[in-house]
């Protein structure tokens, strides 16, 4: 038998597991903050001060400016967590296609595919234009890729979840 309380025979779920996960994706907003920002940080004061010596044929600015461009895609994934939070606030409160949940959901999709797209398209396109050279420098990994389903996964559920919302909704108002 399960260690959940029966409530009239019935099984009462318990937001246990949701609230431990809501509380995990909490505790690493410090470590987001720490792994984006402090390389970013220490990066670009290498940079300024003339200490790193790897920049290449870029000038100060333009070593700068790329360097940002780069944590673009790390800040994007940590607006989906961001995001994600939101929806595991619904989800422990029990509103599985409230419209937070449902627009939260379709944002962590988002948020991931805009994280790629400036990571395997605009990054290159900023060192093509850094560097002057045009040619198409596209590259991509396994993660990348995995990546792109992710975020593809999340928006499509998170606009399916949407529709049934406003399906339930309406049918609702159609019975008032």
């Amino acid at each position: 038998m399960s260690d959940q309380p029966l409530i009239d025979g019935a099984l009462m779920s318990r937001p246990q597991s949701t609230k431990t996960t809501r509380m995990f994706v909490e505790a690493t907003f410090p470590i987001l903050i720490a792994a984006i920002g402090l390389p970013l940080i220490g990066t670009i004061y290498l940079i300024a001060t003339g200490s790193m010596q790897h920049v290449g044929p870029m000038t100060t600015a333009q070593a700068l400016f790329f360097r940002v461009v780069q944590a673009v895609p790390a800040v994007l994934m940590a607006f989906a967590m961001i995001a994600l939070r939101k929806v595991l606030v619904e989800y422990e409160r029990g509103q599985f296609l409230s419209s937070v949940a449902t627009t939260s959901f379709k944002r962590v999709g988002y948020f991931a595919l805009a994280a790629i797209l400036v990571k395997v398209v605009g990054v290159p396109a900023a060192r093509a234009a850094m560097l002057g050279d045009w040619r198409p420098l596209l590259g991509y990994d396994t993660f990348d890729v995995s990546l792109l389903l992710f975020g593809a996964l999340l928006a499509m559920v998170g606009t399916a979840f949407a529709t049934a919302a406003a399906a339930i909704k309406a049918e609702n108002d159609e019975i008032v």
